[in-house]
């Protein structure tokens, strides 16, 4: 392995443990701007793909603190209004510039913008996530412990708080929020990985 390759894989490295440790240090602090009415603001110059800090209109760059940020928003910790910091936040995949979902493919994306190893875009794709289609009763067998108010579908409340716990919560969240009980498994599963 070359030095520049050692280096950089070192410096992903420390980069993703120390962003991961950042953001749970500060998920209790920094709750200042979470009313709409804080958000209402003066947008100036170029909106770029990953230009989410400060919040609400990003400062024309991407950097360690929008990498940051992007992680808040992907671990479930802070929530983009819908409209232009969604559009900034929801980044991956790259070519269609988002997808309606905000996951740990849009940060790492954020650092892909950041580190420079892809350019910048001008925002676009997604403003807002998409709708959920109707809930349709079914029987999800034996409900998630993450499913607090029993409705066979763990939202990202349920996943964030179950989260510290079990992991099936939060990938059952990312991949469309409802869920069965798989038999075969002996495991919840999300319904869109069902046969």
């Amino acid at each position: 392995m070359s030095q520049n390759k050692k280096y950089f894989v070192f410096t992903s490295i420390a980069l993703v443990v120390g962003l991961v440790a950042g953001m749970f240090l500060m998920s209790v602090k920094n709750k200042a701007l979470t009313s709409e009415a804080a958000y209402r603001t003066k947008t100036v110059g170029p909106m770029y793909e990953g230009d989410v800090a400060p919040r609400p209109n990003g400062d024309g760059k991407v950097d360690q603190a929008d990498i940051m940020q992007l992680g808040r928003f992907s671990a479930g910790i802070d929530t983009p209004i819908n409209g232009s910091e969604f559009q900034r936040a929801d980044i991956a995949p790259k070519d269609s510039r988002g997808d309606g979902k905000i996951t740990t493919t849009d940060w790492v994306q954020s650092g892909r913008y950041a580190t420079g190893l892809d350019s910048l875009q001008l925002a676009g794709g997604p403003s807002f996530p998409p709708e959920l289609p109707p809930i349709q009763l079914i029987n999800c067998g034996i409900f998630h412990p993450a499913d607090t108010n029993k409705d066979c579908r763990i939202d990202i409340s349920e996943a964030t708080a179950f989260s510290f716990r079990a992991k099936s919560a939060s990938t059952i969240w990312q991949q469309g929020e409802r869920y069965i009980w798989n038999k075969e498994l002996q495991n919840w599963v999300p319904v869109s990985a069902q046969p």
